[in-house]
């Protein structure tokens, strides 16, 4: 029942909440999607029109989730959708999304969502790479050398990797189908040191909730490997401020937020010995 709970809240929050704001026949949208209607012309608040039938509904999404950035943002960024992807411009870089993750993408350059992770001609680990937004932020705009992404959700890697290929970046960023941790068909932060020989790296982590225990079960060594550490934590900082500074890193903490359940914020570590 929680489970069902957290879903339906998300599904209001992600996509009938966007439609409602953007659209001024709300209720036309839904009558298509559950087949009441074959076809409805969708009316958009900023005078523009979508004839949407289910065949097409996914041009809808796209279009509500664009809308709901704001005008002042597709202008800026330039964002243009073609055929089955979307491009974008930032800072004179044009940048290619997987239609399914166009908007993080966009919101990810748009507000530099991890510039504060200082990866200039480091080996980056992103652990939680979601849909390749943070990898490509990071080679693109970070100056990183090379990024090794870690995406547990299978469906997501599949998006990463379409993005990765859009940009010519393959030989750059290597995303991985795998969840990390000590779970069997895991793999374990020792070994993926190990495996890619990191060195004086940097590493991001972001796996809902997770991220104590992967800490937890990893040998000092390990950790100490990586210079500067993001750490996205969701449920409060517990032991990690003194779990890092006992490995002799720096702690600073941003963007601490009450979200339901669970307490979030940014943990930034930067090693000073």
């Amino acid at each position: 029942m929680v489970g069902y709970m957290i879903n339906l809240i998300k599904i209001v929050n992600e996509r009938i909440i966007p439609t409602l704001r953007v659209t001024d026949n709300f209720w036309s949208v839904y009558l298509v999607k559950f087949g009441v209607n074959k076809k409805a012309t969708i009316k958009f608040r900023n005078g523009t029109f979508l004839d949407v039938t289910q065949s097409n509904y996914e041009d809808l999404v796209l279009e509500v989730e664009l809308q709901d950035l704001g005008q002042e943002i597709i202008d800026k960024m330039n964002v243009s959708i073609k055929e089955d992807v979307v491009t974008f411009i930032s800072e004179g870089k044009s940048i290619t999304a997987d239609r399914f993750s166009a908007v993080s993408l966009v919101k990810e350059f748009y507000l530099r969502l991890h510039e504060d992770l200082p990866v200039r001609n480091k080996v980056v680990l992103d652990i939680g790479c979601y849909v390749g937004d943070s990898p490509l932020y990071y080679i693109i705009k970070g100056g990183a050398l090379k990024v090794y992404g870690y995406e547990i959700n299978k469906k997501y890697a599949a998006v990463a990797k379409n993005n990765v290929r859009y940009n010519n970046l393959e030989d750059r960023i290597k995303i991985m189908s795998m969840g990390v941790g000590n779970e069997v068909g895991q793999i374990s932060l020792d070994k993926i040191v190990e495996e890619h020989n990191i060195q004086n790296g940097a590493l991001k982590i972001d796996v809902e909730g997770a991220e104590y225990e992967i800490f937890k079960n990893a040998l000092t060594d390990s950790i100490r490997k990586f210079d500067v550490i993001h750490v996205e934590y969701h449920y409060g900082e517990q032991n990690l401020p003194q779990f890092f500074e006992k490995l002799g890193y720096k702690i600073s903490i941003k963007n601490q937020e009450k979200d339901g359940d669970m307490n979030k914020g940014d943990m930034f570590c930067v090693k000073q010995n």
